[in-house]
């Protein structure tokens, strides 16, 4: 018996029937595409940003940026005069080396095991997948196969499963590269290990092999064609990734160290990405809600005001990369709202919380922390009526927050019953937090001094020996009874923080972005006092 069917062909077994095979020199080696491989080595060889949220975004744009676009500009898309999809474009650039998405298996198992007997001092392995499992692999359709790159891949996502393709299908793309045994799969997501099998190759046993293989079956080398071998071939997975001058992939980068709370790294990236393309109002919005969660105000408001120059632009002339960023432009007015209101600009700050409400209700949204943040700043801007009605919106969409500001609101125009009860539902419907149970106890202390005599309340104003806002009730009473009582009580609850980030897409083309979760809330406002004195009128 030879090598061959000792070590490899009597382990195949009847389940093989149907499968493809793939030959890895290196047992050691993963089922990872070659563009996968790459882009780890462009993070360092840091293996861990495989969970990123934004990993399989970024093979999108590799893909278009590095290989698509630029093998079409060389004209390596046409064949015998027919232009080839994406799928067959980068199932051809797969055959000369370059470093796809695509993981390329044979239906014939001794290529597989030519491949993997390559590095002499190393153990190999092939691995091989059952095509007709339908839980994990499905054809693509000849109508699949003439979309673009990016929809395919975000269908496939989508429905969490991995396509396969074979040179038949390819057609004139693998002409005189490729046999008919050729096929080619999806690597990412990771195809999982339930789908793998695979059969180790010795490394002492490796020399032996290729011989009989070559004297044998006639296996030898193939020698492609030589100007897209040498596009591929330096696009490989060997060659260190160059830099990706492409905006949506400095914005994924970006959003990456955003989720991570890196905000001085996603600004970096950030830059690079408006350096390229300095006309995309998402990349501003995107920058200006890093820079407002690092603190930096006054530059997120100069980049709110510069996405909402570009979307204006962009509505201007139909064009523009984020065609779809129209649709959330609230979200830029209502963050500016929030950077102005921490800056002080409280009456800037409303007019954008009322352009971000009547921008979001064009398309059916309709928060309620909208109403809450600026029913906040109305309350600071002491509009206690305008804060009032918001809250109420507010609590009626089902913010439990609040309800604790309204009532504080209520305290300070000296509406003390219509207050006691709004701290009492918070505490009725759960809300045992140490600002409702405090704020409760001051209303019923001033309630019990007032009993029912009348008084009156002043506007509220700061004091500068107590240095936060003052309420001051005057109480009728006696000449014996005058008397002064303080009652302290915690501030309202801060705004709602940033909306996140817009869904970004490119014109006429699948979404290469998600969203980012929105920012943190602002701080709480200081408390105040309420005076209470017993005074002749």
């Amino acid at each position: 018996m030879s090598v061959v069917e000792s070590v490899f062909l009597s382990k195949l077994g009847k389940n093989s029937q149907g499968c493809v095979f793939r030959g890895h020199a290196d047992s050691r080696w993963k089922l990872h595409s070659a563009a996968t491989r790459r882009l780890i080595r462009y993070f360092n060889q840091d293996e861990s940003v495989m969970e990123e949220f934004f990993f399989a975004q970024m093979h999108l744009v590799y893909l278009r940026t590095v290989l698509i676009d630029p093998a079409r500009e060389f004209g390596f898309d046409v064949v015998d005069g027919r232009k080839m999809s994406d799928l067959q474009l980068l199932a051809r650039l797969q055959g000369y080396g370059a470093a796809t998405v695509l993981l390329h298996f044979s239906r014939n198992p001794l290529a597989a095991l030519w491949n993997a007997c390559e590095e002499n001092d190393l153990d190999g392995k092939v691995v091989f997948l059952d095509l007709e499992d339908r839980e994990h692999f499905s054809p693509v359709s000849s109508e699949e196969a003439e979309v673009t790159s990016e929809e395919l891949l975000f269908q496939l996502t989508e429905r969490g499963s991995h396509a396969y393709i074979g040179a038949t299908d390819v057609e004139h793309g693998s002409k005189g590269n490729h046999c008919r045994d050729d096929f080619w799969v999806t690597g990412w997501p990771l195809i999982p290990a339930a789908a793998q099998r695979s059969i180790e190759i010795r490394s002492e046993d490796k020399e032996r092999i290729r011989r009989e293989l070559c004297e044998m079956y006639g296996y030898l080398d193939a020698a492609p064609g030589v100007d897209v071998q040498r596009f591929s071939v330096t696009n490989g997975a060997q060659f260190q990734l160059p830099m990706i001058d492409d905006p949506e992939f400095s914005q994924l980068q970006g959003n990456q160290c955003y989720v991570k709370g890196d905000y001085l790294g996603a600004i970096s990236h950030y830059d690079k990405g408006i350096a390229c393309a300095p006309d995309v109002g998402g990349l501003y919005f995107s920058r200006g809600n890093a820079k407002a969660e690092a603190g930096n105000y006054k530059g997120a408001w100069a980049d709110y005001d510069a996405a909402i120059r570009c979307e204006e632009k962009e509505r201007g002339d139909g064009e523009g990369m984020y065609v779809t960023f129209d649709k959330h432009l609230w979200r830029v007015f209502f963050n500016r709202g929030n950077a102005k209101t921490v800056l002080g600009q409280l009456d800037c700050a409303l007019a954008d919380y009322d352009e971000a409400i009547r921008l979001a209700q064009r398309f059916g949204v309709r928060y309620s922390w909208f109403f809450l943040n600026r029913a906040n700043v109305k309350q600071l801007a002491q509009d206690f009526h305008g804060a009032l009605k918001d809250y109420d919106e507010a609590i009626r969409i089902g913010n439990i927050d609040a309800r604790f500001n309204k009532g504080n609101a209520l305290v300070m125009i000296g509406r003390f019953d219509e207050a006691l009860q709004c701290y009492e539902t918070s505490v009725n419907d759960g809300d045992n937090r140490a600002g409702v149970l405090c704020n409760r106890k001051g209303v019923e202390g001033i309630l019990s001094k007032l009993g029912s005599r009348g008084y009156k309340v002043r506007p509220p104003r700061f004091k500068e020996q107590a240095e936060r806002l003052m309420v001051e009730v005057s109480v009728k009473t006696s000449p014996s009874k005058v008397f002064t009582e303080f009652y302290y009580f915690l501030g309202m609850i801060g705004n709602t923080g940033n909306a996140g980030t817009a869904v970004t897409v490119k014109a006429g083309e699948m979404p290469i972005g998600k969203g980012l979760p929105g920012g943190a809330g602002y701080q709480s406002w200081p408390g105040f006092i309420v005076l209470v004195r017993g005074e002749e009128w």
